[in-house]
């Protein structure tokens, strides 16, 4: 015999796998109560992370790309969805958000709670193609890798 906080669990789990494949309008989460909006929120965030690697993983990708993961539960804790090795062999961090409102808080609350860990910055919008967010992911990624470039030879002219 099943519980009931088991069947409520499995109505929760097959609306959140109902709401991921349909896609989470804006509109939605704004009309949602408070409690229900936070949620929403956290489910279209991660299909737009789901989205990013599934791009990712399907599209031909530069050679200085060794692999590609979404982030695991210590990346999670500062704020990288995916992450990315390069031949480097040094891990670039990126945050998605849906929108750019959502970018400038992540950013905003970042520098009032002191984040120093570089995180690269990728807006994924309902219409962009895949081709589209894999051109913004390396766009990103190559800002980054030239930031990280230009701290490492300072540091090596400082010696």
């Amino acid at each position: 015999m099943i519980s009931i906080s088991a069947l409520i669990d499995r109505a929760h789990d097959a609306h959140e796998a109902a709401l991921l494949s349909r896609g989470i309008s804006t509109a939605e989460i704004e009309a949602a109560d408070e409690a229900d909006r936070v949620r929403l929120k956290h489910v279209r965030g991660f299909a737009k992370e789901q989205r990013v690697l599934l791009a990712l993983a399907a599209a031909p990708l530069p050679r200085w790309i060794v692999g590609v993961r979404g982030g695991g539960s210590r990346e999670d804790r500062i704020g990288a969805d995916v992450v990315v090795l390069c031949d480097d062999h040094h891990p670039y961090r990126i945050q998605i958000k849906s929108s750019i409102d959502g970018a400038r808080r992540f950013i905003e609350e970042g520098r009032r709670r002191g984040r120093t860990s570089p995180i690269g910055m990728v807006v994924v919008t309902d219409s962009l193609g895949d081709r589209q967010i894999v051109v913004r992911v390396l766009a990103a990624l190559i800002e980054m890798r030239a930031a990280r470039a230009a701290e490492l030879a300072q540091r090596g002219g400082q010696r």
